[in-house]
Formats: C-alpha cells, sequence, structure tokens
C-alpha cells in the first residue's frame, strides 16, 4: 500500500554499508517503468516465485539486462506450471508433481468427474446432477467457475432458488469487495462461490472441498486444471 518509488536507492546503500542485502519485490512493480535498471550493487541470486510470469515480455526485458549486465547471477524459480521454452527458466532441476504427491499420501486424492451426454443440458438437468454429485462432499463448500461474468451471476441466483440451505457468494473482475472472499472463506460448510476467471490459483480456501467447471470449455488447457486441483 506504501511502495516506496525510489526503493533502488535502498538496495543500492548495500554497496555503502558493505552489508549483504535481500530485496523483497512484487514482480510487476519490479519491472514497472524499468527502475531495476538503477541498480548498481551486484545480483548474486534471483529468486523467482510463479516463475512462469517469465512469458511477460516486461518481466523477459528485466532478465535481459540483468543478466547482460552480471552474467554470473544465479536464478532459481519456482512454479505448479513452469514454462520451459524461455531462458534462464528453461531448466527444471527439481520437480514433484500432484501424482507424486498422491501417491506419498500427502494430499488428499483428488476426484476428477467429467461429464459427457448427447443431449443438451438445461440448467436444471446441471443443478439436479450437481446435487447428486455433492452429497457425499464432507464440508460441501464450492467453488463454481462460469466463464462469463453475466452467466456468473444468472447461475448464481438460479442455483440460490435450488441450493436453499448454502451461502451463496459472487467475485468477479467486476467486484471489488476484499469482504466477498474474507466471509466465503470463514465459513465452515454448505457455501457456493460462483466466479468468472479468478480464484484459480492459490486461493488457500479453507475447507474447499469441490471445484465445478461450468465455462463451457472441451478442450481445457492442461495447465489450467493442473493450478485449479492445486
Amino acid at each position: 500500500n506504501r511502495k516506496d518509488k525510489d526503493w533502488f536507492d535502498h538496495v543500492n546503500s548495500a554497496i555503502v554499508w558493505k552489508k549483504p542485502i535481500l530485496v523483497i519485490i512484487n514482480r510487476a512493480f519490479l519491472v514497472s517503468n524499468t527502475k531495476y535498471k538503477k541498480i548498481v550493487t551486484p545480483l548474486n541470486l534471483i529468486i523467482h516465485d510463479e516463475c512462469h510470469t517469465i512469458v511477460n515480455e516486461t518481466t523477459q526485458n528485466f532478465y535481459s539486462y540483468i543478466l547482460d549486465k552480471y552474467p554470473e547471477t544465479k536464478c532459481l524459480g519456482f512454479s505448479a506450471t513452469p514454462n520451459i521454452n524461455i531462458k534462464p527458466y528453461n531448466n527444471i532441476i527439481s520437480d514433484y508433481t500432484i501424482y507424486n504427491a498422491c501417491n506419498d499420501n500427502v494430499i488428499v486424492k483428488p476426484k476428477i468427474k467429467w461429464i459427457k451426454t448427447s443431449e443438451k443440458m438445461e440448467s436444471l438437468d446441471t443443478i439436479n446432477l450437481i446435487k447428486h454429485m455433492t452429497d457425499s462432499l464432507y464440508y460441501k463448500k464450492m467453488i463454481v467457475w462460469c466463464g462469463m461474468i453475466n452467466k456468473c451471476r444468472e447461475t448464481a441466483i438460479l442455483w440460490k432458488e435450488h441450493f436453499t440451505n448454502f451461502s451463496i457468494f459472487i467475485d468477479t473482475s467486476e467486484d471489488d469487495d476484499a469482504n466477498i472472499i474474507e466471509k466465503y472463506n470463514d465459513i465452515d460448510s454448505h457455501a457456493i462461490l460462483f466466479c468468472a476467471c479468478k480464484h484459480r490459483e492459490g486461493s488457500d480456501i479453507k475447507n474447499l472441498d469441490c471445484c465445478i467447471f461450468l465455462d463451457g470449455v472441451e478442450d481445457r488447457n492442461p495447465k489450467t486444471f493442473v493450478q485449479c486441483i492445486g
């Protein structure tokens, strides 16, 4: 909330004090206006969380500049869905997949249900199907991804009529109320969050035990699917 526009001066002060320095910085803030070019202290190690953001041109420009200026800099990246086509994160040195985690019993094994039908499913058909499939859930706390914002709102209103003992929440790119997620997260059970292009990664929602795709995407990107499972 209070970002110092001259943050690079603090980084450069390490030269004066002859002390090691650790910089923790948001990637988007780091590359904005290419202020990283004002760093004069050598960088020995860059640790990049969510390093699949290397696909962004501004991020690639940052690495091109830094590695040209400090070619000995070591780069270590972390990502659940890495992009290995762009340097310096084009070499995976260690991996641990959801499959590994299931085999090691360190996560709850996901149950994936893929519904296919030759008939067009109406909204009530979907509701009855979801009700049947979620009867066995322990918490009955769900996320529903709808794709389009209008569809998200329409679906939430309809489901509210049929999931009468559930708390219903809506969160889209048009909603800017942080209390929505806080309230949803605080509920222990019987809650449904309807989203459009949000909460597909790193949500850490308490007691979440079901995720539903209602966005009409048939050929789903596997990286998106893995992020959602995570």
